[in-house]
């Protein structure tokens, strides 16, 4: 497993935590932190992907400020906890792969 490949899996396991309640708090800290910038400079991430991720990310996480509607090739459907989940398509147009 090359050091890109785990960057870009430390970056799909920060995604998927900030989805479950236990582990919500230190996601948002990975992704406010330099933790998420330094992985995501090991896994090849320029700026632009870099903001595009962050943006929807915030915009999954924010769904009272963005309304009803989530683009469907963006999520999949709403889990019981009220957020949408990440579709792999959506992280796959970001270049970030999922093991």
């Amino acid at each position: 497993m090359s050091v890109r490949t785990l960057s870009e899996q430390v970056i799909v396991q920060a995604v998927e935590d900030l989805f479950d309640p236990a582990t919500r708090a230190e996601a948002v800290d990975f992704f406010r932190g330099d933790g998420f910038h330094f992985f995501a400079d090991v896994s090849g991430m320029n700026a632009r992907d870099k903001g595009k991720l962050l943006v929807l990310l915030e915009r999954l996480l924010s769904p009272e400020e963005q309304g009803p509607s989530v683009d469907a090739g963006e999520a999949k459907e709403r889990p019981a906890s009220g957020m949408p989940s990440l579709s792999l398509a959506a992280l796959e147009r970001l270049h970030v792969t999922r093991p």
